[in-house]
C-alpha cells in the first residue's frame, strides 16, 4: 500500500490513562502493529501518564508485554524502532501532571527530535474527558508550537447521550 501523505520524521503520543485496560488491550498492539508495518515516524516517543506509580522501565515493559499479546514479531517489531519511551505519574485532574506532560514533551523534541508534533490519546473513562482536555488547555498542550502538530484522540463513547456528547464538544 503507497503511502502518498507527508512523511513525519518524528511524533510524540501522550497516552493519558496509559496503565487501563483499553491501552493495554488495544492502543499499544495498534502500535506495534504500526511498526511491524513501517507505519511509525522515524523518531517516536511514547509517554505514560496515569495515576499509577511506575518507572520508564517499567511502563516500556508495560508496553512490550501488551504488544507481545499481538502476535511474537509484534515486540520485535516495537524493539526494532527508534522508540523512547517516558512516564509521568499523576491525575488528570492536577495542574502539576500536565505541567510535568509538557515539559517531558519539550525534552522529547529537543533529545528525540519529536518536532513539536503531538498526539494526546485520552483511554480513560469518560468522566475524565473534560478534566485532561481543559489540564491539556491550561498546560499550553491545546497549540503546538511553530512547526509542529497538536491533536487530541478520544476513546469511544464519547458522552453516554446525545446531550453529553454535546457538553464534552
Amino acid at each position: 500500500m503507497a503511502n502518498d501523505g507527508p512523511t513525519i520524521r518524528g511524533a510524540a503520543l501522550a497516552v493519558l490513562g496509559a496503565t487501563g485496560d483499553l491501552a493495554q488491550r488495544k492502543l499499544y498492539p495498534a502500535i506495534a502493529s504500526l511498526a511491524r508495518r513501517d507505519r511509525l515516524p522515524e523518531r517516536f516517543a511514547l509517554i505514560g501518564t496515569a495515576r499509577t506509580l511506575m518507572s520508564e522501565a517499567d511502563f516500556r515493559d508495560l508496553v512490550h508485554e501488551a504488544a507481545a499479546q499481538a502476535g511474537p514479531d509484534s515486540l520485535a517489531a516495537l524493539r526494532d524502532h527508534d522508540i523512547t519511551y517516558h512516564y509521568v505519574d499523576g491525575s488528570c485532574d492536577t495542574p502539576k501532571t500536565f505541567e510535568r506532560l509538557a515539559a517531558m514533551l519539550a525534552t522529547c523534541d529537543r533529545d528525540h527530535g519529536t518536532a513539536a508534533n503531538r498526539v494526546f490519546y485520552l483511554a480513560t473513562v469518560p468522566q475524565v474527558f473534560r478534566a485532561a482536555i481543559e489540564g491539556l488547555g491550561a498546560a499550553g498542550l491545546a497549540d503546538a508550537p511553530a512547526g509542529g502538530s497538536s491533536r487530541v484522540v478520544i476513546a469511544t463513547p464519547f458522552g453516554h447521550a446525545l446531550a453529553s456528547a454535546r457538553a464534552l464538544d
